[in-house]
């Protein structure tokens, strides 16, 4: 972090992580969107199809490998 297109990286994983743990994808679509999409934080989105693949989060990443 940060992420230079602005992809909220800790919370898309978060959200990922917990909707394949627990197997409750409706409610962690709606935590994305409310929470990544800056409902919640009043803020820039940060969706993770905002990653323009540009490789600079990759060397810091513990789920890239």
């Amino acid at each position: 972090m940060p992420c230079p297109a602005g992809v909220q990286i800790p919370k898309c994983f978060d959200l990922y992580n917990k909707m394949h743990m627990f197997g409750n994808a409706d409610e962690a679509k709606s935590l994305y969107i409310a929470s990544v999409g800056g409902i919640v934080t009043n803020s820039d989105p940060g969706f993770a199809s905002h990653c323009v693949a540009c490789g600079t989060c990759l060397e810091k990443c513990p789920q890239a490998y």
